[in-house]
């Protein structure tokens, strides 16, 4: 009895297709589980370090939300990859579970964008911008997103109708051109918001007040910052989206599987990617950063809280770094906060027609999530 390859049945002979799909099956699935399970403990950690009052704004929910895209991506991702290679012959995906997977692997990246779009209006607040600056720079962005979803809206519409007579892979062939266009929307929307918030970022910390607690002199600390905001939000997911472009760009079709596979593998990864740089930049960008350290007595430093944080209000206030009061003889229970003794030249809500040297009331410092009592400014222990 022969055992070449002409004994096998020809349903089972293998043929190149055949190759690509599985090959591309487990590549899926090795890419949407280990993003995945990487965000997981990126969202564990970002309710383990937030306070209560941090979880009620919408930064903090529309990080959230990015995340729990992130892992339903890659758990239908998964899901429907392990599907086939279960079931090779018969190519038991759904349509509808494609289809499902489409939704979150195209319209989550337009709705990740909101993000960058609230840090870029907090940066542009109409009490420091004119506005037809104001318009202009939030605007660009606004139309492009609806000419995006319009793109995506048509392209989904076409997708699941032609899916019903081609196939899932024809149809997405067929339908390419409409990725490509898609990402040169997403490409120009991580651009253009990413840098004018890096610019006016950069703009604040060489003002005066700095947008962040900080030292006089933090000039490295600074530019380390900014490096870590771009890097994470801009670089990265600006090469993976150019990639992509470029890929999208020759001519895709059932002939060149190995460039169509590769260009969806880049457009997968860069997903988790931005939402990964999305929400490392969002925690260094709108948090409280403290730029010095406790041997640093006397030293004065300042603090302009970003409107999300602050209520819409723009205040700003300067800290005397005062020497601590001495400990006591018998530490009772619990070890002492971190406390700072203040003095001020206060420029709280002058917007709203205050005084420069109105007093710091317990209103004005309970809308920072500071604690304020007995003429002491607490700060929650690093």
């Amino acid at each position: 009895m022969s055992s070449g390859p002409g004994s096998f049945p020809p349903a089972l002979t293998p043929t190149v297709t055949d190759f690509y799909g599985l090959q591309s099956w487990i590549t899926y699935t090795l890419i949407g589980s280990c993003f995945s399970s990487l965000l997981v403990p990126v969202l564990i950690a970002l309710f383990f370090f937030s306070t209560s009052d941090i979880r009620g704004r919408p930064i903090f929910i529309l990080n959230v939300m990015a995340l729990l895209l992130g892992i339903g991506e890659g758990v239908v991702l998964v899901v429907l990859q392990i599907q086939n290679i279960l079931s090779p012959v018969a190519n038991s995906t759904s349509p509808g579970g494609v289809l499902t997977w489409i939704l979150f692997s195209f319209w989550s990246p337009a709705f990740i964008d909101s993000i960058l779009y609230l840090r870029l209006w907090a940066v542009y607040p109409s009490t420091l911008t004119s506005r037809a600056v104001r318009c202009m720079i939030l605007g660009t962005p606004i139309v492009s997103k609806m000419a995006r979803f319009v793109v995506l809206s048509v392209a989904t519409a076409r997708w699941a109708h032609r899916t019903r007579i081609i196939g899932t892979f024809l149809a997405g062939l067929e339908l390419w051109p409409y990725a490509r266009v898609v990402w040169c929307f997403q490409l120009f929307d991580n651009v253009y918001m990413s840098a004018l918030f890096i610019y006016q970022l950069r703009h604040q910390m060489h003002s005066d007040p700095p947008p962040v607690f900080r030292h006089r002199n933090p000039f490295t600390s600074r530019l380390r910052m900014l490096f870590i905001i771009s890097v994470s939000n801009f670089v990265v997911p600006c090469l993976f989206s150019t990639a992509q472009i470029v890929i999208a760009s020759t001519d895709i079709d059932a002939t060149n599987l190995a460039l169509f596979l590769t260009s969806t593998y880049l457009s997968i990864a860069n997903n988790f990617v931005t939402i990964v740089g999305v929400v490392f930049a969002t925690i260094w960008s709108t948090g409280s950063t403290w730029m010095g350290s406790n041997s640093n007595v006397g030293a004065t430093m300042s603090a302009a809280l970003p409107s999300w944080v602050a209520n819409g209000s723009q205040s700003a206030m300067t800290i005397l770094n005062l020497p601590p009061p001495p400990l006591p003889a018998h530490r009772g229970s619990h070890s002492p906060s971190s406390s700072f003794q203040i003095g001020w030249r206060s420029t709280l809500d002058l917007s709203q027609g205050e005084a420069p040297d109105s007093p710091i009331t317990d209103a004005k410092i309970k809308r920072f999530g500071f604690i304020w009592s007995s003429g002491t400014l607490r700060f929650p222990p690093a």
